[in-house]
């Protein structure tokens, strides 16, 4: 994904997926495991604190933000290249998941092995403890993007 035209590219492939799992709520709330979030899934502290009611255009242009922000970050702990439409589903997972989560796992040292890795995605539906219906349908979305059947 080296270079700022590929990492665009799957900005703009993984905001579809992002937007749909995420949705986009205009105000500060509470995700199932209690984290403050914001807009499309945003929990960085300084967003959320910023104020607790956004516009849809900013909750938009905070999204393209962070997720060209975790793009950048995953190309780091990526080493080998990626087809664009598994990129946009390491994207959005590890959008998720966070960075430092995503570079330390089992899917990107497989990713980065050229071993098949899509498959792991499946393993992550759970969030405070318990598989989340939601994350079982996110999951299933991003690994038919990774697979390149979406």
């Amino acid at each position: 994904m080296k270079g700022r035209i590929a990492v665009l590219a799957v900005v703009l492939l993984a905001t579809p997926v992002v937007v749909m799992f995420e949705g986009v709520e205009q105000k500060v709330y509470r995700d199932p495991v209690g984290i403050p979030t914001a807009c499309a899934g945003e929990t960085d502290k300084e967003v959320v604190a910023f104020k607790q009611q956004f516009s849809r255009d900013e909750c938009l242009a905070v999204m393209g933000a962070s997720l060209h922000a975790h793009a950048l970050a995953m190309d780091k702990c990526i080493t080998r290249p990626v087809e664009r439409h598994e990129a946009a589903a390491v994207l959005s997972w590890s959008y998720n998941v966070g960075t430092s989560t995503a570079c330390a796992s089992t899917l990107v040292r497989l990713l980065n092995e050229g071993k098949p890795f899509c498959q792991e995605l499946d393993r992550w539906t759970f969030a405070g403890g318990r598989q989340l219906p939601g994350l079982v349908r996110r999951r299933t979305a991003e690994r038919a993007l990774c697979e390149g059947r979406s």
